[in-house]
Formats: structure tokens, sequence, C-alpha cells
């Protein structure tokens, strides 16, 4: 199989996200235009069940093949079919529980017309559920292209079939018609790649090795679990003590969430199995470098765009969704203190040293402290307050991760992380950020020209001095320059 760095990886499947990302991020503007406040509040709130229940049934099986798969060669047979059987059992019995109990979940969401919608919610997650193993399958595969081109396509027919669906008939219950479609599409071509590539059947199924499986998986998916119900547990209270219109709101607040996994997530997804297997190799040193260079170079692109969006917040807000939804302003700009802990990869040491049972504990720890402050938030601030807890949730997990980690590779707090060019990088974007916000953002102009003057100006500077200050390495500026000349070469009309 041909070997790709870790670099060029990453950028294939970054690439991949943004091109999902810019059909995806146009979708919800579209949709505030279509829909009332209440109907497309309606549609946040079925999707937060099913961003909610597509990542807890899991329960880490999927990820666990990013451990798995690069070290037990002889046994992939077994290790992907007891993946896509469990996947199976588990979305067929929520469906059937989202059936049974539809008129209770209304109940609590206050919102008779969401009971409907669950039957087929549940139909939806599960094919979503069994393809979702599809692009990680790609990745242990190093095969990033095509993890890329599925996520691309994805997110291109997501953003047909709603904004189609959408201008034949402006319901919900279309809306999730058009994204079970997709589900289908998806499940299709796991089954074409699957039955080409692999032979599985129950007949792989290992007993001794699937509990071996879980073993691993069930501690790292209670984790995913606590961290999920720590991210949305915000949203169903503001579901219980606000109707749909003000979830809305609510929701536009929170649109900067894919912009996390569009950066990061491609880096841990290519990092992780590398790290699992320098630490099987003994070799802990290149285990900590190849993460504090992963760290590092996140940083160089994270902080500048926590920088820009947090001064475009109020531009952002009212171009893309109206002056309807400025009140989501103050949501936006507290998630958005959510980056910089992302950039740390707080949990990927942990994770191969199999470290998941304190994964689990400290994830657990910060749901209970988000629950216990998340009721006193909303009395004492709103709906500015569960977004407050949220953040100092979850910057606690980090915190209680990269103290084990510390403990783990035996180093100090100053030598664990790449402090330096953090604080290079930051106060890089943040004096650009002063500059840019006196330059334009002081003067009274339009949302959208303030936007794109804004970020001209922002970039401009910040690349020069990337460049002109080595904050790029020389590795990295050739793999950019290669990247960006072979997709000028495939988009040139002569090629």
């Amino acid at each position: 199989m041909k070997q790709t760095s870790l670099s060029n990886q990453a950028l294939i499947l970054i690439a991949g996200k943004i091109s999902a990302f810019t059909f995806s991020f146009f979708v919800p503007i579209a949709l505030v235009r279509l829909y009332s406040q209440e109907q497309y509040g309606l549609f946040q709130q079925v999707l937060l069940i099913f961003n909610t229940f597509f990542a807890v049934l899991q329960l880490g099986m999927v990820n666990s093949l990013l451990y798995f798969y690069p070290r037990d060669i002889e046994k992939r047979q077994a290790l992907l079919s007891q993946t896509l059987f469990f996947l199976l059992a588990a979305g067929t019995l929520f469906g059937i529980s989202l059936f049974f109990f539809q008129n209770l979940i209304a109940d609590y969401f206050n919102n008779p017309q969401i009971g409907p919608l669950l039957p087929l919610l549940g139909i939806y997650l599960l094919l979503m559920l069994v393809s979702s193993f599809l692009e990680i399958l790609f990745i242990v595969e190093e095969n990033a292209l095509k993890a890329s081109l599925l996520t691309f396509f994805t997110g291109f027919f997501r953003f047909c079939f709603l904004i189609g669906a959408s201008l034949i008939l402006r319901d919900v219950f279309v809306l999730l018609s058009a994204l079970t479609g997709i589900a289908v599409l998806r499940v299709a071509i796991l089954i074409f790649y699957l039955s080409k590539n692999y032979k599985l059947s129950f007949g792989n199924f290992s007993r001794s090795y699937f509990f071996t499986q879980l073993k691993y998986s069930l501690p790292f998916g209670l984790a995913g679990i606590f961290v999920i119900l720590t991210t949305t547990i915000d949203k169903y209270f503001i579901s219980y003590f606000y109707d749909s219109k003000i979830y809305a709101i609510y929701a536009i607040g929170c649109f900067q969430v894919p912009i996390v996994a569009l950066i990061f997530d491609p880096v841990i997804h290519i990092i992780l199995p590398k790290i699992s297997n320098l630490y099987q190799e003994s070799d802990i040193p290149k285990m900590h470098n190849l993460w504090q260079k992963a760290a590092s170079k996140l940083s160089l692109i994270g902080f500048p765009l926590f920088v820009l969006f947090l001064i475009l917040a109020n531009q952002i807000v009212v171009f893309l969704f109206t002056e309807n939804y400025q009140d989501s302003v103050p949501i936006l700009m507290i998630y958005l203190l959510l980056l910089p802990r992302q950039m740390t990869n707080y949990g990927v040491i942990l994770r191969a040293y199999g470290e998941t049972k304190y994964i689990s504990k400290t994830c657990f720890a910060s749901l209970a402290v988000a629950a216990a402050l998340m009721f006193p938030s909303i009395k004492a601030f709103g709906i500015t307050g569960p977004p407050m807890v949220v953040v100092f949730s979850l910057y606690l997990t980090a915190y209680l991760q990269l103290s084990k980690t510390k403990k783990l590779l035996q180093v100090t707090w100053l030598k664990l992380l790449p402090w330096n060019d953090f604080l290079r990088n930051f106060t890089a974007a943040a004096l650009i950020g002063l500059i840019v916000y006196f330059a334009i953002l002081s003067i009274s102009l339009s949302p959208l020209l303030s936007i794109l003057l804004s970020s001209l100006l922002f970039f401009a500077i910040y690349i020069t001095v990337a460049y002109r200050y080595q904050l790029l390495a020389d590795n990295d500026k050739k793999i950019i320059a290669d990247f960006l000349s072979k997709a000028w070469i495939k988009l040139s009309p002569s090629s």
C-alpha cells in the first residue's frame, strides 16, 4: 500500500472536510430564510437527538478501529464484522425505542410536532450508524483520498437534497426524508466496498476478540458519551425551559462546532494509529515529539481562526442568518472559547496507552459538574449561562487528561506541550486581529464588506508573517506548495 506522510494525509482529509463544510455551511443559511424560527427550531431539535445518539450508540467501537486495525492484521475480518454487527444491533434497538417512546419525548420537548418525526429519525439514525465506520476504515487503510471523497460527496448530496426538498415542500418531515435518502446512498457504498474488499459474515465473529475490542472501546465509548452529554446537555435544558423559537436562536449560536471537526478531527485520526504504533515499539520520545508537532501545526491554523471569528462574530451572524438571529452572537462568542482547548490533542496519548478508563472518569467528572451547574446558570444568566458551563466543564476534562499524560510521559508541564509555539502563534493572531479591528471593524460598513475586507487583510498579514518569521517549517511550506500546485493542475481547464 502506498505510504503518504502525516501532513499529506491530513491535508487530503482537511480538503475533503473543507469541501463538505462548504456545502453544509450554506444549508442553515438557506433554511433560516425558508422556514420560520419555530420550524427551524423543530428541525434542530430533531438533529439534536440524532447527533447525541449517533455518537452515543457507537460506544467507541468505530474509533477502536484506529487502535486494533493496524495491530491485528490477521483478525481484520473479525474486527470489521463484529463492529458492523454491533452498529446494526444498536441502531435497530434505538429505532424501536424511538417508535414506542415518541409521545414521551414530545412531552419533554414541549413540542407535539416532534413525535411523528421520531420513527423516521430512527431509520435515518440506523442507516447512518451502520455506514459510520466507512470513513474510519479508509483512514486506517491509509487511503485518505477515499475518506476525503466520501466526506465530500456526503456533504454535496446533503446540500442538494435538503435545499431541493425545501424548495418543493417546506416541511420538516420532508427535510428528514431527504437526509434518510443520503443515508441510503452511504449504506449502498458500504455494502459495495465491503463485498469487494472483505468477506464479512457472522462466521467471522469471534466472541473472545469481540470482548477484547469491547473492553478497549467501552471505557472510551463511555467517555465519548460523557463528552457528548456534556456538550449537548445545555441544548436539552434550553429545549425543556424554552420553546422551539428560542432553541433556533441558541442552535445558530453553536454553528461554529463543525469548524472544530473540520480542522482537528482529521489530524487526530491520522496521528492516533501512528502514535499507537510508536507506543508498541516503546519509542516514547518519538511519540511525544509527533504529538507536539501535531499540536503546534493545529495552533498555527486554530489561533487565527479563533481570533478572526471572535472579532467578526456579530457581522457573521447578521450576514449569514439575518438580524432575526442577532441574539445568537453572545452564545457563538462563548462557544468559540473551546477552540484553543482542541489544539492540545489532550486525549490522544492516553488512548495510545490504553488509558480509556481514566478518560471515561474525567469525562464523567466534567459531565457531573455541567449537570450540577446547568440549572443555576440558566436562572442567573438565561440562555448565555449553559454555554459558559459547557466551556468550563470541557476545559476541566482537558486539564485532567493532560495531567495524566504528563505523568505517563514523565515530563514537566513546561515540556509537555509546545507552549512557545502556542504563545507565538496566538500572539501573532491576536496582534493582527487588533490591527484588523481598528482598521476595518471600527468603520461602519455592511456585514458582508466587513467580513470580506477583514478576512483578506487578516490572512494577508498572517500568511506574510508566517513565511517571514518561520512560523511554518520548510517541509510544511513545500507540502502546501505541492498540494496547491497539484490542485491547480487538476482544476485547470487545460488538464
